[in-house]
Order: structure tokens, then sequence, then C-alpha cells
């Protein structure tokens, strides 16, 4: 597993999150030692909601560096520091709290946008509360925090309760083929209610954009583009999916209604050996009405 990513979850203005209380009650507790920029970064956010941009990325990478994450303006290809110091393997946004939710590995937390940083707990299965199953990419969708990640060699995708303050607990969601995907990221699109990830195994499938299915097939969307062979970052917003490779350079935007890349956007990251790079979507969008079967 080289790759780790993150997704997006967009939702109305106003609205909660479909009556999971569990993910409201996970934001106390002690705070993080990192660093988070405060009101910069919510000042950020407010003003391309306000001011109608085209969208906000959050994206972050597993070094833990200084900065560690950053919000990019996809409409201006902008970008500025989020907080600095946690090594990310995947993000989700609450877009109802206000919050990203974030892992390193198995252990989950959160980040105020413009504020702290919350440890919440690792990340235990939930039949023994026992193992902890390693994340390597998140996603929020209709009021469910999900994960693609396993424990060993044995990957799937999750939903995650956190009904138990700092006990996030993970049930089986959707079981995939053994070696058919090598996860990078999750991402929920709001306008089909179906669950997506950057697939890094080149065989058998090969690597690309796929979407989730509920018996635990993938449908390709598109292939990598050329020469790109780990991505670990994906978030989808506007009809947009955004791949964020785990190298310096650019992060690559997919329109699904032309279903080709369009010109992609400068990446915030510098390092060459990042271990992984992770995105989500956290501006407003059309929240899904349906159910995802």
């Amino acid at each position: 597993m080289n790759g780790f990513g993150l997704n997006l979850f967009a939702v109305a203005v106003g609205l909660g999150l479909n009556g999971n209380s569990g993910l409201a009650n996970a934001n106390a507790g002690p705070r993080h030692a990192a660093q988070a920029s405060n009101a910069s970064a919510q000042m950020k956010v407010d003003s391309q909601i306000e001011g109608g941009d085209a969208g906000t990325l959050f994206v972050g990478e597993g070094n833990g560096g200084t900065p560690s994450s950053f919000l990019v303006d996809v409409g201006s290809g902008d970008s500025s520091p989020a907080f600095s110091g946690a090594q990310l393997s995947g993000a989700a946004h609450d877009f109802s709290q206000n919050r990203v939710y974030f892992v390193s590995g198995a252990n989950l937390s959160e980040w105020a946008i413009g504020g702290a940083l919350t440890p919440i707990g690792p990340i235990k299965d939930s039949e023994t509360g026992l193992i902890n199953l390693t994340m390597n990419g998140l996603a929020l969708g209709n009021g469910t925090l999900y994960g693609c990640g396993g424990s060993g060699t044995y990957e799937a995708i999750y939903s995650i309760s956190l009904a138990i303050p700092f006990l996030p607990r993970a049930s089986l969601h959707i079981d995939l083929p053994e070696d058919e995907f090598d996860c990078g990221d999750l991402a929920f699109n709001p306008e089909d209610g179906a669950l997506y990830m950057v697939n890094n195994d080149p065989t058998p499938l090969g690597r690309g954009l796929y979407r989730m299915n509920p018996d635990g097939s993938g449908t390709l969307i598109v292939s990598y583009p050329d020469g790109l062979i780990d991505i670990s970052g994906l978030a989808i917003g506007s009809g947009r999916a955004y791949l964020v490779p785990t190298a310096p350079g650019n992060i690559y935007v997919y329109d699904f209604d032309s279903a080709a890349y369009q010109t992609p956007l400068p990446s915030p990251f510098t390092s060459a050996t990042m271990v992984s790079a992770v995105a989500t979507w956290i501006t407003p969008d059309t929240i899904f009405t349906g159910e995802f079967e």
C-alpha cells in the first residue's frame, strides 16, 4: 500500500448530517500538539463561499511537514497553509460542523477549520473492538463516514461509527475482491450518491478512477494521466474529480460532463519524497437525496 488519500462530503448550507449524531459528538477532547493557522484558514474558506468562487480543496501529505496541509482555490489555483505537523493518510469534510476528519494510519482526528486539531482515537473493528484498521482514504456522504483500508493485506471499504466519543468503530460496507484494488483514496459524489476510488493496482483492472459498486466491483471512469502510477488524494465537487499524486507538480482535474481531463492545478507540495497525499472538497454542493445501493 503506497498511496493514502482522502475524500469529500459537501452539503447545502444549514443542513445537518441526516441525524447521525455520532459525527456531531466526536468534536470534544484534548488538543493535538500540532498548530493550526487559526483565523486565516477560516477567513479564506468563508470568503470563497460568500464570494461564489469555483470551490476550495483541502489537501495534505503524510510526512508531517511545515505546513502539512493546504487550502487550494480551484478557480485561481492559489493555495494557503492550513496546519502543520500532522501526518495525513486520508481526509473528509463535514460541512455541517465546519471541520475536516483526517487519519494517520488507524488514528482518527479532526480539524476545526481555522482552529485546533483534536485526536479522536484509533479506528477499530466493530466486532471485537481490538483490531486497529489502517485507513488509506476517507469519504463522508449522507451522514456516514467511510474509509478504505484494513488490517494486513486485507482491504475493504468500511463505514465508521462515531456514536461513542473517542471510540471510532468500523463495520464492513463493501468487501473488495482480493488483489484487484489498491485504494489510494475515497470520495463521495453528491451528484449520484456513489463512492469513488483511485486504484493504484496496475493489474488486473488497471490504475484509474473507479465508481465502486455494492458487490465490490468497480466501474472504470478514467485511467490515470500518462506516466502516473500513484495517486493517493481524491476529492469530488461541482461535477469534477481532483486527483492528487504523491509527488510535486500538478493536481489533475477530471470533468464528468465532458469525460475529459481539464487544465491541471498547481500542487502546493514541494517534497519529492512524500509518502502520501490526501484531498477533500470543502465548498458546499448539492446534496444527493436518494440512497446509494
